[in-house]
């Protein structure tokens, strides 16, 4: 259960996989890095919280699904805007057919707290870091709390 909400809320990867190609990628400067990561937090923030609003209201298998599918397709979105010029993205996995409970839901109820307040501390970090090890260390300092 746990790996499908995390597989449902994984929106924000701070990285794309490099091509497989038996090398370590080299690190692009933390100005691009930063440039290219802030606008794609911001625009997760808003379609993470509307997927919480719509779990949270969720009374069924299928109005849970309907979240997910959101959830899925922002995604798709984001990860196509993620990847290299010239590349296309992996495909992404099926989205998963959700059984709804009252437990299941508040389990993704937290986790998607806990996903925006990580999106929302990860933004503040690379507006106030100029350097990856800065930004390696506000991270590190600060623990986000789910809001309740």
């Amino acid at each position: 259960m746990k790996k499908i909400v995390y597989t449902l809320l994984m929106v924000l990867p701070l990285s794309v996989s490099a091509q497989s190609t038996g090398q370590q990628p080299e690190r692009p400067p933390f100005a691009t890095v930063k440039s290219n990561m802030l606008p794609i937090i911001d625009d997760s923030i808003g379609p993470m919280s509307e997927t919480r609003d719509c779990v949270a209201k969720s009374q069924n298998s299928e109005q849970l699904n309907v979240c997910v599918e959101m959830m899925t397709k922002h995604q798709e979105k984001m990860m196509t805007r993620m990847a290299k010029p010239g590349h296309t993205p992996p495909p992404q996995p099926e989205a998963p057919v959700l059984e709804w409970s009252e437990e299941l839901k508040k389990q993704i109820l937290v986790d998607m707290d806990k996903s925006i307040a990580t999106a929302k501390k990860t933004k503040v970090c690379l507006q106030s870091s100029s350097s990856h090890e800065q930004m390696i260390r506000c991270m590190g300092a600060v623990r986000p709390k789910a809001a309740k």
